[in-house]
């Protein structure tokens, strides 16, 4: 049995027509609604989709346009903090160097004041040296070519130098003879040295009594003495031999006791023989360096 097809006044065939009228309205409202409202539910759709690609395209265009900035900005950045790294090493280099040349002066400053010093020195030793010579030939000049008021027994010089331990000096003593019979001259030699001594400091034997000033008594603050060389260096001789043809010099070391303040040394001289002849001398107290 094959089905049957209708058509749609088929549908209405026998029906009244009030009824029929009614049906095909009902259904072409009905088609109507059908149509309409699909027709607003994808207008508002593709509305809200188009507002989420808007949202879209706008945060995709933000972050485009701050990655752009960012990166322009690190770019400079990173330019930037090269620049500065290259002038740090440039600038390093630069501190290197000078202290390089730095050292290389301080070097050979330091080598010009050693030099300097050590050719001062010498300088300094050469010119002690000379005066020294000079000293010599106007000595031996003195005994070769003698006056007259050097002939016979002479002391010809007397210098003292401090050791660098307290109150102890070395000195220095010259004797000369100018004989025509060219003999030995033999003897002793006296060294003494005056100056003074705060009495109140002398032994109690050596102590004297006030002094009486415009009726009052004065006690005495310092009082002169004389130490005679013998008694500094704790010889038993009364003096130092001598035995010598033209000259001698004569060495040796005292020290001096506390409290006493030398003026000037005195030397006498006692030749003996068949010519018997006696020298003196006075030297000031200026202890060489």
């Amino acid at each position: 049995m094959k089905p049957q097809r209708y058509c749609q006044d088929d549908l209405y065939h026998g029906c009244p027509r009030e009824l029929t009228d009614s049906v095909r309205d009902l259904s072409s409202i009905a088609e109507e609604k059908l149509v309409v409202a699909p027709q607003r539910t994808d207008t508002r759709t593709l509305s809200r989709v188009l507002s989420w690609l808007a949202i879209l395209i706008a945060l995709g265009g933000g972050l485009a346009v701050g990655w752009l900035k960012a990166a322009s900005m690190y770019q400079y950045s990173e330019t930037t903090a090269l620049r500065a790294l290259g002038a740090l090493e440039d600038a390093q280099a630069s501190i290197a160097q000078l202290s390089q040349t730095y050292e290389a002066m301080n070097r050979s400053a330091e080598i010009d004041r050693i030099t300097a010093a050590e050719s001062r020195a010498v300088i300094a030793s050469l010119e002690d040296r000379l005066d020294q010579l000079a000293e010599d030939v106007t000595f031996y000049k003195s005994i070769m070519a003698p006056s007259d008021t050097d002939k016979g027994l002479q002391v010809k010089d007397f210098s003292l130098k401090p050791t660098g331990e307290p109150r102890t000096f070395t000195y220095k003593l010259v004797l000369t003879q100018v004989s025509e019979n060219e003999r030995y001259a033999e003897g002793v030699v006296a060294v003494s040295i005056q100056g003074k001594r705060d009495i109140t400091k002398r032994p109690s034997r050596l102590n004297r009594k006030p002094a009486l000033t415009k009726g009052k008594t004065t006690p005495v603050s310092s009082d002169e003495e004389i130490l005679s060389l013998r008694d500094l260096t704790g010889s038993e001789e009364l003096g130092i031999r001598f035995k010598f043809r033209y000259f001698q010099n004569i060495e040796g070391k005292f020290v001096l006791p506390e409290h006493f303040e030398p003026e000037q040394v005195q030397v006498v001289a006692q030749a003996k023989g068949t010519r018997a002849s006696k020298a003196e001398q006075t030297f000031p107290w200026n202890p060489g360096a």
